[in-house]
């Protein structure tokens, strides 16, 4: 069975407009107690997941997903909600964060 190429063997090039959005969403397998959460980088142009990681709700895992961006898309402008660990990886001049109600960075 031939294996998938890494994800950023994947990507799009990236565009000096580009803007990202990053979230975090939690599931679970059988109790709560097993709870995971997925971190996505999404690319508002391309809407391909850029980055991601799997952990818990913390900074660790947080990092985790810093890590995880390519460096051409560490410079990107980067939408997130209001969660406080984004502004502690996410430089001050590239981090828009917005209230999930304000649906400020719907693009649809």
């Amino acid at each position: 069975m031939a294996a998938l190429p890494p994800l950023p063997e994947t990507l799009l090039p990236v565009q000096a407009t580009d803007v990202l959005e990053l979230d975090e969403l939690v599931s679970f397998v059988a109790e709560k107690f097993f709870k995971r959460w997925l971190w996505l980088a999404m690319c508002r142009r391309t809407r391909q997941i850029v980055a991601y990681a799997i952990g818990d709700r913390s900074e660790t895992t947080a990092q985790k997903l810093w890590q995880s961006l390519p460096d051409s898309y560490r410079g990107c402008p980067m939408y997130t909600d209001e969660y406080d660990v984004y502004p502690r990886i996410i430089q001050p001049q590239q981090h828009r964060p917005a209230p999930k109600e304000a649906h400020q960075y719907d693009t649809i």
